[in-house]
């Protein structure tokens, strides 16, 4: 896999079963993070999974494989931050 060296891509996680990497960039604006997913095994290009308005940040896997657990503003552009759970059973 090979990294975008015009924008920052921080807290990886792996799934569970080791073929997907979760992270978080500002590769949309440069400004606002949102979290993308990676096939690593597949050697696919990342995959968008948040909005960059909501600034999604620090994205962990649960146990299942199938979700992720974030930190996001609960209003598009502006907070409070929340946590929030992410189905991302569709990009896999």
């Amino acid at each position: 896999m090979q990294f975008d060296k015009s924008h920052q891509g921080r807290a990886p996680s792996w799934s569970p079963d080791g073929r997907y990497l979760a992270f978080e960039s500002n590769r949309v604006d440069g400004r606002h993070y949102a979290i993308f997913l990676v096939n690593v095994s597949a050697g696919s290009k990342p995959v968008q999974v948040t909005d960059a308005t909501y600034d999604a940040q620090h994205a962990k896997f649960f146990p299942d494989g199938k979700s992720l657990i974030v930190t996001a503003f609960q209003t598009p552009g502006r907070g409070p931050r929340g946590i929030a759970q992410l189905d991302i059973s569709g990009y896999l």
